[in-house]
């Protein structure tokens, strides 16, 4: 998805830096994939030259950018980037 669409949907583009363990701030992404309603989504980002995909969840969504958006929501509400011992530069929207 272009990066408008994913900035919208994370609230901003501030809101999609994260820092990883090594302290290198890179910028999340996320990819939509399915048809129907029920789509899959996946955390992304590129570090030391390789794309790091964490899953987030199978929503129920009526288009990709409904699908980002929940998938955002998911990513702060479940702690997704925590888990992995990473941190949001930005922690509120």
């Amino acid at each position: 998805m272009a990066a408008m669409a994913q900035d919208r949907a994370a609230g901003g583009s501030e809101m999609r830096k994260m820092r990883t363990k090594s302290g290198e701030v890179v910028t999340v992404s996320l990819s939509v994939s399915g048809t129907g309603e029920k789509l899959r989504v996946i955390l992304r980002f590129k570090t030391g030259g390789a794309t790091v995909q964490r899953p987030v969840a199978t929503v129920t969504a009526t288009s990709q950018f409904q699908a980002l958006k929940l998938g955002w929501a998911l990513i702060r509400e479940q702690k997704i980037v925590e888990k992995d011992g990473w941190s949001w530069v930005t922690l509120t929207p």
